[in-house]
């Protein structure tokens, strides 16, 4: 598999590249970020069989509820001006 679609990958299961190394700590968020900008001293094709390992064996990722902070923000301004 080539960058772009380990990329794609992640992005559709984790919603960013951020999200991905946060919710797996067997991977630096450094790592990570230097393998996808191809600028990763090291072996390279081993950090990305492990990105690709740890994609395939980690779970599906239940999505964010957005509107929390609109609805915790309104309801402060709403009390803040009574």
């Amino acid at each position: 598999m080539n960058l772009e679609e380990l990329r794609q990958k992640i992005v559709k299961k984790y919603g960013s590249i951020h999200n991905f190394c946060k919710l797996n700590e067997n991977l630096t968020r450094a790592t990570v970020y230097l393998v996808f900008a191809e600028k990763y001293a090291g072996n390279t094709q081993k950090q990305l069989a492990r990105i690709e390992k740890t994609l395939d064996n980690s779970e599906d990722v239940p999505k964010k509820n957005n509107n929390r902070r609109t609805r915790s923000f309104r309801s402060f301004t709403a009390n803040k001006m009574q």
